[in-house]
């Protein structure tokens, strides 16, 4: 393209003063210091900068002339970007998302028109630069601040940050809580806000001016470390009590740059501190009301201390106690007391006697126990005197409560047992005997392992310690029967030391209820998978019936219009039948389309990870999200209904994406591991916060399909997040389907013979073309469409019979199916160009998907026709594979590249 500039000189003049300013402009463009390119209205390639080039990793001549969307996958949404800028506008991001290279490039980026054609721009002249470094910086600050904000988050106490002048700035979620406030958003910015919320006064009540708060003291550069203070909150009155450390934040001068404040909610604390001495006062007056006599003596044998019992109990006033001996006023011999006394404080034990009161109340149990102080030394005898009309009655209590217990134990409906130490059985309920079969005579003194094989009194066994919850054992009848039972094992002090008590049910019923319950979900969850099974059985068979017959017969029709329509006996109808061909093909692509929805013929042709890779592939390209496939180790042979599963449920989460996550761009990902398949999706959407979404049929599919194959799926979301999807499934491995046999194992079929003998000796060779397809009426249709100079030596109805008729009739050119019984057309093919590479292949197929286009080519197609579009592309595509060049249906062109 030449441009001119100037008016009003010669012809010459103008034109070497125009290359001029086009070889000037040519080196501004190059040698600006950004990334610019200039295209015309084409989207052609006239220059661009070499930063550009540096950018992208290409050379200046590998675009001049070429168009943008040839160098580069562009996404939909900027094709209409540059739509819009040629039709007049300019348009600007200042961050987006670009793939290149096999990477995720960030970019700034405007687009301008320049010239002017009859009102309209010539082109476009596109800027960009590479932000990914600035992004990745802005992401790692972001990054560190959200470590800060969760550090802080995750702090118990209440804490906030003020900057230089004072001002609040920021608060964790546990501030907010400890004040009251609705939200973090609801928190005071200044000293003054807060001042006007919370009033703060010493513990004394007194009120505490804000100079001499903890941040206002942290800003002239103190630090403040567990200062109690009382918080008052002015509206309600609440108040709490709280311990406020506080430091300055220095700047790299030293300076003071704000100040960091924690608090800590210590009114449980006070509120202890107050029950404990609350529960003092209690225990005071517990003692002081005890019904027995209690007194403290010194290591003398006076008096320091005594109840109000004592007191009644000497019948004299406490006065007249304190500071005398026992036995002087009440309990009889002073020397007595001073003797016991003394072996009290030698001996350090305690002594229990018994001796007559002077008084009313008859015999009286006196204990004299030592009160040790930190050195070891006795430095007071508590000396408690029990009446003992009172124990003779409590004891007599115990005796009926014994009774009673006794009583409940022979009554229970389960057995129950006590187990010394030894593990061996000190008692037994009758319900031992009906459920073990021993009498009781031969369980004392057995060992309760007898019973519990499981049972050790000192190994790690659960039961061996002490188990408030039911721990299930085999139990062992006399006959060698073994049972199911659960124990609970308790224990509790008596005459004979520590017993241990065992109570002991037969679950042997309930084993079996349980039992009859796993087996009937097991029956649901086959039933279920069954009708699973057979839904998708039928929609394989409709799919099947869809692309086998009606599908064959739309394009069938198809080549006969396309015959009609060609005939010069058509005269007018000629444009008509073409016409009602376009809306064939637009019926013959919705009818595969419902056959693909119903049942992905990709699965059994070419595996589960492709089949989920060109679900990705047709996603992205549909929606513009930028969709990217990872397998690894994924294993052949992976069970039908387990693939199915994992398709169904990778289609579900894509359709999401499409619809509701405004993603820019997703990840998928199957991966085998030692016990199964992962199948993770994973967008960069909106995400959704937990409980905010319903459950829709979709997500209940989905459930349903991984439960009913025995695997486990998880959603994790969050708003502003993303979601990400894993399914787990555990899998059997199973062995691949394994190579088609070899052609030498098979018996050769005749193909049917149709050429007739060349019409006279010297004349040119006709073309021999070979016809491979399951459906006898498209063989005919196909048949149909060839003109004179083609011959049709041979057809063969499956891909073992195309092979042996290739390498019998060495055609010139193969024309295959894709679908075809036993053997499919790509594995006969390999065979064939393996045998006879000069052999030119044209793979004639329903299937428009990229993924069947690119392993035809893998294969060695030399060109792919969809059936629908044969009447108007076959013989082009044979004679361009007969010129040594490669075909695609224009249905497929922009698949095309993929598929080299």
């Amino acid at each position: 393209m030449t441009l001119v500039f100037g008016m009003g000189i010669s012809a010459g003049r103008a034109t070497r003063r125009s290359d001029d300013r086009v070889d000037v402009l040519s080196i501004f463009v190059r040698e600006m210091p950004v990334a610019v390119a200039m295209v015309d209205r084409e989207m052609r390639y006239l220059q661009a900068s070499d930063r550009w080039c540096a950018y992208y990793q290409l050379e200046l001549s590998q675009l001049i002339g070429r168009s943008h969307y040839e160098v580069f996958d562009i996404p939909e949404r900027w094709k209409e970007f540059h739509r819009r800028g040629l039709r007049g506008e300019t348009l600007a991001r200042e961050r987006d998302c670009f793939a290149v290279n096999g990477g995720v490039m960030w970019l700034q980026w405007e687009i301008r028109p320049w010239g002017d054609r009859d009102g309209e721009p010539e082109g476009l002249l596109m800027y960009c630069e590479d932000i990914t470094a600035r992004v990745a910086a802005e992401d790692l600050v972001r990054a560190r601040e959200a470590q800060l904000r969760a550090a802080i988050e995750a702090m118990p106490d209440a804490v906030y940050i003020s900057d230089r002048d004072g001002n609040l700035e920021t608060y964790n979620e546990a501030f907010a809580r400890f004040h009251g406030f609705s939200s973090q958003e609801a928190c005071p910015r200044s000293l003054e806000d807060y001042e006007a919320a919370v009033e703060v006064c010493d513990l004394d009540g007194g009120r505490v001016p804000v100079a001499q708060w903890p941040v206002s003291r942290a800003m002239r550069g103190e630090t403040a470390i567990g200062e109690e203070y009382v918080l008052r909150d002015r509206k309600t009155g609440q108040e709490w009590a709280v311990s406020y450390n506080a430091a300055p934040i220095r700047d790299e001068a030293g300076g003071i740059a704000g100040a960091v404040v924690a608090r800590r909610d210590i009114t449980q604390q006070r509120r202890e501190r107050e029950e404990r001495e609350a529960l003092h006062r209690q225990y005071m007056d517990l003692v002081d009301n005890s019904p027995d006599a209690i007194a403290r003596l010194d290591a003398e044998g006076r008096y320091v201390f005594v109840n109000r019992r004592g007191v009644e109990l000497a019948g004299v006033e406490l006065e007249e106690l304190i500071g005398k001996r026992p036995g002087a006023v009440v309990l009889g011999d002073v020397a007595y007391w001073q003797a016991m006394v003394k072996q009290v404080v030698a001996t350090r034990q305690m002594v229990v006697t018994e001796v007559r009161s002077k008084t009313r109340l008859g015999n009286l149990r006196v204990r004299m126990v030592p009160e040790v102080d930190a050195a070891g030394a006795v430095a007071s005898v508590l000396l408690i005197a029990t009446d003992l009309s009172a124990l003779y009655a409590a004891e007599q209590q115990a005796t009926e409560r014994q009774s009673l217990i006794q009583a409940v134990f022979d009554a229970s409906s389960q057995a129950v047992l006590a187990i010394d130490g030894d593990g061996r059985i000190q008692l037994a309920n009758a319900v031992v005997t009906q459920i073990f079969g021993y009498p009781m005579e031969e369980l004392m003194g057995e060992r309760f392992a007898v019973l519990l094989p499981g049972y050790r009194p000192d190994g790690p066994a659960a039961v061996s310690r002490l188990t408030p919850r039911a721990v299930e054992l085999m139990g062992r009848h006399k006959n060698g029967l073994e049972f199911p039972v659960t124990c609970r094992m308790n224990q509790f002090e008596s005459a004979r030391g520590v017993l241990h008590v065992a109570v002991v049910t037969d679950i042997t019923v309930q084993k079996r209820q349980e039992e009859q319950l796993r087996e009937a979900a097991e029956e649901i969850r086959k039933l279920g998978l069954r009708l699973l099974t057979a839904e998708e059985e039928a929609a394989r068979a409709l799919a099947r019936e869809l692309h086998d017959d009606i599908t064959q017969r739309l394009a069938l029709l198809s080549m006969e219009m396309s015959n009609r329509a060609k005939d010069p006996a058509s005269g007018a109808l000629g444009p008509v039948l073409q016409g009602y061909q376009a809306q064939l093909l637009e019926i013959s692509t919705g009818v595969r389309r419902i056959s693909h929805q119903m049942h992905p013929a990709i699965l059994e042709h070419f595996g589960l990870s492709a089949a989920i890779e060109s679900l990705c592939e047709e996603m992205s390209a549909r929606s513009g999200v930028l969709i990217r496939y990872r397998g690894a180790s994924v294993p052949d042979g992976v069970d039908r209904n387990v693939a199915l599963c994992l398709y169904r449920v990778g289609q579900e989460c894509l359709r999401n994406i499409e619809k509701h996550a405004e993603a820019e761009c997703a990840e998928v990902s199957l991966t085998g591991t030692e016990d199964g398949l992962e199948l993770a999706v994973v967008d960069s959407g909106k995400g959704f916060a937990a409980g905010s979404q319903g459950r829709g049929l979709g997500m209940y599919s989905m459930e349903e399909r991984v439960r009913l194959v025995g695997g486990t799926l998880r959603i994790e979301s969050a708003a502003g997040e993303g979601t990400r999807v894993l399914v787990r499934i555990p899998l059997q491995r199973q062995a691949g389907r394994g190579p088609v046999a070899e052609l030498a194992g098979v018996p050769e079929e005749r193909a049917e013979e149709t050429a007739a003998e060349t019409a006279a000796a010297g004349a040119e060779a006709p073309v021999r073309i070979l016809l491979a397809d399951d459906h006898a009426l498209l063989l005919e249709g196909t048949k149909s469409l060839l003109p004179r100079g083609y011959e049709v030596v041979g057809t063969a109805g499956d891909g073992q019979q195309a092979v042996a008729a290739a390498l019998r009739l060495r055609p010139d050119v193969v024309v295959c199916d894709v679908s075809m019984p036993g053997m499919n057309g790509l594995e006969a093919v390999k065979r064939i160009r393996a045998a006879l590479p000069l052999t030119k292949v044209v793979f004639l197929s329903m299937h428009n998907s990229p993924l069947f286009l690119r392993r035809a080519m893998e294969a060695g197609g030399d060109a792919y026709v969809l059936k629908v579009a044969a009447g108007e592309e076959l013989v082009a595509a044979i004679e361009a594979v007969l010129a040594g060049q490669r075909y695609v249906s224009r249905g497929l062109e922009r698949h095309r590249r993929r598929a080299r």
